[in-house]
């Protein structure tokens, strides 16, 4: 298989004190239940927190309140990490995360310690002090949820499985990205904040960031795991091949799945979804013109999210 590496070998450095105080408000909240931390501590994205790191760096972009921004990140990071653990209980896990040595969860035990972190994240929102991030936030979990509940199960016709592809990525990714943005200029720079600028950047990078992972996810071991939702480079490939358009419309088992990647170039089709998440990463960037050069530390970070492809 074609791999890709893992591209966020250290935290940005510019947020890095940000992001440990991040850190400390997480630990903070889920440490208060021992057990439980011990599980639910080993699935954040530590150190790099990148979706928290959008919400600092929307924060800088309007203007400070570093504090507020904090708990912001923190929330959002909360929400990221539930979703994930309650991703592996439905069985996406092989589909929506590369696989972790050690981490195969009980059905019962994934779906209490998602649930607990809900329960820190809506407390942690209890904290905000404006109702529209209240609102955004709560909104990202509802469109996580129906996302789960709405995967891609079709390939054909093209156009109407593209629509739905970009509908489910952004329900189950750009909502989350797009609330970081929002929530974190909201924190950092009150009424006056570009809040549609950053929410349109967030919304359009959470598309290009859930691409990207579906080519990591593709380029791995895991990609012959039975297919809960089409990735990018199944729909790539579907586009190519009527027939296995029309095979992908069938419930596949493992072995068929393995047998459908066999047929494929995944080399060629990992190159091809990778282009396709740069080209909407840097659409992505384009939003944020209006801001100039401002958005320097957003365009920066957008590339942890989905970096450059390989010289």
């Amino acid at each position: 298989m074609t791999t890709i590496p893992d591209h966020r070998t250290v935290p940005d450095p510019e947020y890095a004190a940000a992001l440990a105080a991040v850190g400390q408000i997480i630990d903070e909240r889920i440490g208060q239940r021992p057990v439980v931390a011990g599980i639910a501590g080993r699935h954040f994205d530590r150190p790099h927190y990148t979706r928290a790191a959008l919400a600092l760096c929307a924060a800088d972009i309007t203007g400070g309140h570093a504090e507020q921004a904090w708990h912001v990140a923190a929330t959002i990071e909360l929400i990221g990490t539930a979703a994930r653990v309650h991703g592996e209980l439905l069985g996406g896990g092989a589909q929506a995360t590369p696989r972790v040595p050690g981490r195969q969860w009980h059905g019962d035990a994934a779906l209490m310690v998602g649930d607990y972190l809900l329960a820190i994240a809506a407390v942690e929102m209890a904290r905000l002090p404006d109702p529209r991030i209240i609102a955004w936030l709560a909104e990202s979990v509802m469109a996580i949820s129906e996302a789960a509940l709405t995967p891609v199960l079709r390939a054909t016709p093209v156009d109407e499985a593209w629509q739905s592809y970009l509908e489910h990525a952004g329900s189950a990714t750009a909502t989350l990205i797009a609330a970081a943005c929002r929530a974190g200029a909201l924190a950092g720079g009150g009424p006056a904040a570009p809040l549609d600028v950053l929410g349109a950047a967030g919304h359009a990078l959470g598309i290009a960031a859930h691409m990207f992972h579906d080519t990591v996810v593709f380029a791995s071991p895991s990609a012959g795991a039975p297919l809960i939702s089409l990735g990018l480079p199944w729909l790539l490939a579907a586009a190519d091949d009527p027939t296995l358009g029309i095979a992908l419309e069938a419930p596949l088992s493992a072995a068929a799945v393995r047998s459908l990647v066999e047929r494929l170039d995944v080399a060629a089709l990992v190159r091809r979804s990778h282009r396709c998440a740069v080209a909407q990463r840097d659409a992505a960037l384009a939003h944020l013109a209006p801001l100039g050069g401002r958005a320097a530390p957003f365009a920066r970070l957008a590339c942890q999210f989905v970096p450059d492809l390989p010289a």
